[in-house]
Parts: C-alpha cells; sequence; structure tokens
C-alpha cells in the first residue's frame, strides 16, 4: 500500500479486490481492520508524509511555472522584429541554472521530515501489531522511510506457536539481525582500520627515505639502498 503522489493518504487501486486476493482473509483479518489501519496510518502521517508531498509538488510546479516562463519568452523573442536570441539563451541558461537550485532546496526541507516519517509510522505499525493483527499471525511493517505500507502474513510454522510462539519469532529474528549488523559494523570497522594502517606505514617510509636522502648529502638513493631501508 503506497503512499499517493497527489492525495496526502495511503492509497491502492481497489483496495477491497487486492485485500480479497491476498492472504489475509485466511488469518481472520477483516477488511474493516484493513480499511482502519490504512486511515490510521494516512491520518497519522499527514503532517510528515504531507508536507513532504507538498514541497514535491511546489519543487515541481516552480520547475513547470520556469519552463513555461521559458518558452513564452521563445515565442515572444521569435516574433519580435530585432530578433534577440542573445536573451534567449540567456533565459535558457538561467533556467537550468534554477532548476537544480530549486530542487536541491525542495530535498532539504524533506529531509527532516522524511527520517520522522519513518520513526512515526514503525510506531503506528507497533502499535497496531499489539493491538490486532499479531495475534492472527499477521505483521504490519512500515516502508522505507514512510512510504509504503505492508501487510505480511506469517509461515503456518509460526502460527502454529500462538501468539507466545508468534513474539518468540519476531524476537528471535530480531536478535539475528542485530548480530549482523553488528557484524558488519565490525568488519567495515577492521576494514578502514587496515587501511589507516597501511597509510601510515607508506608515510613512515617516505619520512625514512627523506631523512636517508638528506644523510646522503641530499642524492637520490640507489634502488638497493631503497629496499635496505624499506
Amino acid at each position: 500500500m503506497k503512499y499517493s503522489v497527489f492525495r496526502p493518504q495511503y492509497h491502492s487501486y481497489n483496495p477491497k479486490r487486492r485485500f480479497q486476493e491476498s492472504k489475509l482473509p485466511e488469518t481472520n483479518i477483516t477488511f474493516r481492520e484493513f480499511s482502519h489501519t490504512i486511515n490510521l496510518c494516512s491520518l497519522i502521517m499527514r503532517p510528515y508524509r504531507g508536507k513532504i508531498q507538498r514541497y514535491e509538488l511546489a519543487g515541481y510546479a516552480a520547475i513547470v511555472f520556469g519552463l513555461l516562463l521559458i518558452i513564452i519568452l521563445g515565442i515572444a523573442t521569435s516574433g519580435s522584429e530585432s530578433g534577440n536570441w542573445g536573451s534567449m539563451v540567456l533565459y535558457i541558461l538561467l533556467y537550468f541554472i534554477f532548476v537544480p537550485i530549486v530542487h536541491k532546496v525542495s530535498k532539504c526541507f524533506q529531509c527532516k521530515y522524511l527520517r520522522q516519517a519513518h520513526f512515526v509510522l514503525a510506531v503506528v505499525c507497533r502499535s497496531e501489531n499489539n493491538r490486532y493483527y499479531l495475534s492472527r499471525g499477521v505483521e504490519v511493517r512500515p516502508g522505507y522511510l514512510g512510504r509504503w505500507l505492508e501487510f505480511s502474513v506469517l509461515d503456518p510454522e509460526i502460527r502454529k506457536g500462538g501468539p507466545a510462539g508468534i513474539v518468540r519469532a519476531l524476537r528471535a529474528r530480531h536478535a539475528a539481525h542485530t548480530l549482523e549488523v553488528q557484524r558488519n559494523v565490525e568488519a567495515d570497522h577492521q576494514r578502514y582500520m587496515e587501511g589507516v594502517n597501511r597509510n601510515l606505514e607508506a608515510k613512515a617510509i617516505e619520512i625514512k627515505l627523506e631523512m636517508a636522502k638528506i644523510n646522503n648529502g641530499g642524492k637520490e638513493l640507489t634502488p638497493e639502498e631503497k629496499e635496505k631501508i624499506i
């Protein structure tokens, strides 16, 4: 269920049909509860994803307005007696400078709300899972930066364990994910330190070579002498 581009809500074409064709009815989830969750998330996300949407539309509107202005100026220039095409080229250059600036400013305003949107949607999904969905073997997940809403039906083996078994499976999955992230962070740190050590060793060798060159009266060292120092 993706967040709409033009309307401040999570929207899907023919949601009732998509609900009936999914596995949600097999878990005793009703369409009423499904719609309630979507409407609740849309309402709570309006101050976040809704503002992001307004910034995006304002940026696109400014770009389209600039393009229309360039077209109007081009028509006016071509119809004039003097035909000053130098001004038209200047307008086009200003437009191509104006577009990246507008895009960048729009993204800067969105940045703060993107992180907040993801966090708030995660909290709402957690609340809905505890209230209704997990006990029926369904997990509501937030999409990246709140861009979509996902209803995931858990494996039948996990659902057989009941609410307690579902909670244990989710905790085990979270623990495994945390361990994997920790291992990746440690591996990245180790690679970074290896690179730092290599740089320090290279600098130390350069300093030794410079000192040997100075002791040699400023003369270049022979390859044999450099190998001895290294």
